[in-house]
């Protein structure tokens, strides 16, 4: 569905991790070779900017993060993607969470801490080593 002016949401059950990251790959194929017929005399090509997280985040915990803080964390995904190449997606993704009460606020204020701590991860289809955060 069209969440803003750019921006959707797909929502998409029964994925594996490694599922939603096939999809995202699929999304980005799609849209990349698709020429866009805008009245011109060629068409043109876009890519795309995908985040990515799972609802729930704390798979044990279920009731931690509801959904809106969730797409919130998908949306920082996007944000690691944007900020580090085009064409991209981010996932985030729970790997060691201590404090599940606390976890939003600190992936909104700082989440290199997190990834470095090993409470959340990530993974992206860039290639750079350094990724921004």
């Amino acid at each position: 569905m069209r969440w803003g002016g750019e921006e959707f949401i797909i929502v998409a059950r029964g994925l594996t991790p490694d599922g939603l990251e096939q999809l995202a790959e699929r999304i980005q194929r799609n849209i990349e070779s698709q020429a866009f017929d805008i009245g011109l005399d060629n068409p043109i090509y876009k890519t795309c900017l995908l985040g990515i997280t799972s609802y729930s985040f704390i798979s044990n915990n279920i009731d931690e993060l509801p959904w809106d803080q969730t797409i919130n964390l998908a949306n920082v995904g996007l944000f690691i993607a944007k900020n580090n190449g085009r064409n991209s997606w981010g996932r985030l993704f729970e790997n060691n969470i201590q404090q599940p009460e606390d976890i939003y606020e600190e992936a909104i204020k700082n989440l290199k801490q997190l990834i470095d701590n090993g409470s959340i991860s990530y993974t992206t289809n860039l290639t750079k080593e350094d990724i921004n955060f």
